[in-house]
């Protein structure tokens, strides 16, 4: 048959009733040879153990992409963690001193109970100079790095610095602490990661303070270099009782993702006291292009999903923003630019946001960032 086997003969090995006809004869151009005969009852036999180890192996390899990640691991040494290409690794802090250019580090087992910060910094030693390294990627391979180190909110588990550039994928961190910094004009970009602070866990929507009242931790930090850039896609994003995700100098953008916090004063803020007034004198930025964001707060004053401060900007163009508030103080706005003294601007072109409490906020969005007035009407 055309587009199949083209052999001449006259004779036919199948019934001419077997075979598809129009008006004009038989469809197609149909061609044989004697060759082509219809094997006896033992090479039937034969022919259907063949196509049925044939079909085995065609299911194994489809398969294959579906088994767990560890299912296809080579044998590693019982102390690697992680690997760059074949090279082996017992520390990811190595892992990170040792990573070159476009290359990348994945994880091979979950780091337990950690309580040493691993750091990667933009530049590396090279005969005791330091050289910049381009970018490079952290591939979590789905592994989990819990860190239990620290006495504070300012104790991290991951330092991102001198201006590293790197793509941190399927990722886990578990911190008591605080997950993540972001400083001195590094780069970070987080895709489908889960970074989880204060001994919360994105397996849970439910956190329980009195039992974590002792651990406080920030999701995010960035700071100290106006070109300190983080973006998120995808993922989860959980912290509490500290601000969530603080951006201090530099900038955020968050294109997808799950962010929740519970009983902490701002979820996203961008600009800190310290930041000078002045449309010239913006060094905090953040783009909310999408995701959901959750303030659980059942004891907090305030519970704001963002704040702006002196001349720090915030824009909104997509997402779903919910302030779950059950405090004494609950009622704060979702959104905010900061306060009558501290000027921040939060521009709004899209979303949808809701105040789900039982004492309700006066406001959606508070003072100063849209209109200039300190009271709008009731939501």
């Amino acid at each position: 048959h055309k587009g199949g086997f083209h052999h001449r003969s006259s004779e036919r090995i199948f019934p001419e009733n077997a075979l598809p006809r129009n008006e004009t004869g038989f469809v197609g151009d149909w061609i044989f040879e004697n060759r082509y005969t219809i094997p006896d009852k033992k090479g039937t036999t034969i022919m259907k153990k063949i196509s049925l180890i044939l079909t085995l192996a065609l299911l194994l390899t489809l398969a294959l992409p579906f088994l767990p990640a560890g299912a296809q691991e080579p044998d590693y040494a019982a102390d690697t963690v992680a690997v760059i290409g074949e090279k082996e690794y017992t520390s990811l802090q190595d892992a990170f001193d040792a990573v070159g250019s476009g290359e990348t580090v994945r994880l091979v087992k979950d780091i337990k109970d950690n309580k040493k910060t691993f750091t990667y910094s933009g530049t590396t030693l090279v005969k005791g100079e330091p050289v910049p390294r381009a970018k490079v990627t952290l591939d979590g391979n789905g592994h989990t790095v819990s860190y239990s180190g620290g006495t504070s909110d300012t104790n991290f588990a991951l330092i991102f610095d001198a201006n590293a550039i790197i793509e941190v994928k399927n990722l886990t961190v578990l911190s008591i602490r605080s997950a993540v910094k972001v400083t001195d004009g590094a780069q970070v970009f987080f895709k489908d990661c889960n970074l989880c602070a204060a001994n919360t866990n994105y397996k849970s929507s439910v956190h329980d303070l009195e039992a974590n009242k002792d651990f406080k931790g920030l999701i995010i930090r960035i700071e100290n270099d106006f070109r300190s850039y983080v973006e998120i896609d995808g993922g989860n994003y959980y912290g509490a009782q500290s601000t969530g995700v603080d951006v201090r100098w530099g900038s955020i953008v968050v294109r997808s993702g799950n962010f929740r916090v519970w009983n902490t004063e701002v979820l996203l803020q961008v600009g800190d006291n310290s930041s000078e007034e002045g449309a010239d004198k913006v060094r905090a930025s953040g783009t909310i292009l999408g995701g959901t964001f959750e303030a659980s707060d059942y004891t907090a004053k305030f519970g704001k999903l963002i704040r702006a401060y002196k001349s720090a900007t915030v824009t909104v163009w997509d997402g779903e923003f919910i302030q779950r508030s059950e405090g004494s103080g609950s009622g704060s706005a979702v959104i905010t630019g900061a306060t009558s003294s501290s000027f921040g601007y939060v521009y709004v072109h899209g979303g949808n946001f809701y105040q789900l409490s039982s004492k309700p906020a006066a406001k959606l969005i508070g003072n100063n960032d849209l209109t200039g007035k300190s009271n709008l009407p009731a939501a």
